[in-house]
């Protein structure tokens, strides 16, 4: 029997330290805490551990398992160290609970100084609603003076150019005058007269009394010359046909 406790025992252990990676110590302090409250059992025959809540077997119910194993006097040392880290917290957290309440009264106090501050420049500066009308009224003159002055050179402008056009009309027409002035001239000499029907007249006449020329005579003389060339070419034969 006590053989069979020693297999089962072991393999708890063993186990137990593959699973949940607790120590060897502390894997056999667990077993002996479950197997002295009966939570686990023995059987007398295969050598088998047996729980009696399947909810035991994790990690964290060894590590409590194995710490209640523990000696009294040292459940109680541990207790005591824990006690003395919690206080020792506490006091850390009075003090800078207390840090923190004297930097709010500081800042609280430097709160009321900046409000302070703010009233008396708040009632110190000056009142500018009415230099901004002012300065809105003098802006608007200035846009309406502006505004007029652009349409009264606007307004000169086309006026201007109205003068330069019709200027420009009338440089035309005096000029196309003088082109057909110009054109419709007849230069006898050195002396410029106007062309009309008389003048016309006249020219062709005088034309054809400068020529010395009979035309009768030289329309004769150009026939004999026509008659003298036929007589002259030599004589072709009849046509012939190539084949």
């Amino acid at each position: 029997m006590a053989q069979r406790q020693v297999n089962a025992a072991d393999k708890f252990i063993s186990s137990v330290m593959e699973q949940f990676g607790l120590s060897k110590d502390d894997a056999t302090k667990a077993w002996n805490y479950y197997l002295k409250n009966k939570l686990v059992s023995v059987d007398s025959v295969g050598g088998q551990y047996n729980l009696k809540d399947g909810r035991l077997w994790n990690g964290d119910s060894m590590r409590v398992a194995a710490k209640q194993d523990e000696p009294a006097d040292q459940r109680k040392a541990d207790l005591e160290k824990r006690k003395a880290e919690l206080l020792a917290k506490r006091a850390q957290l009075a003090d800078t609970a207390g840090r923190l309440a004297a930097a709010g009264n500081g800042i609280a106090e430097k709160s009321g100084a900046v409000d302070a501050l703010g009233a008396r420049l708040a009632a110190a500066r000056p009142d500018t609603a009415g230099a901004t009308a002012k300065v809105d009224d003098a802006a608007g003159r200035m846009k309406a003076a502006a505004e007029q002055s652009v349409a009264d050179r606007r307004a000169k402008l086309e006026a201007l150019r109205g003068r330069l056009e019709a200027a420009a009309r009338l440089w035309q027409g005096r000029a196309g005058e003088r082109r057909q002035q110009a054109e419709a001239q007849h230069i006898e000499g050195k002396t410029v007269e106007p062309v009309t029907a008389p003048v016309i007249a006249e020219s062709i006449a005088k034309g054809a009394r400068n020529t010395g020329t009979d035309l009768r005579k030289e329309h004769a003389a150009l026939l004999a010359e026509i008659d003298a060339a036929i007589a002259k070419a030599p004589t072709v034969g009849p046509r012939q046909t190539v084949r």
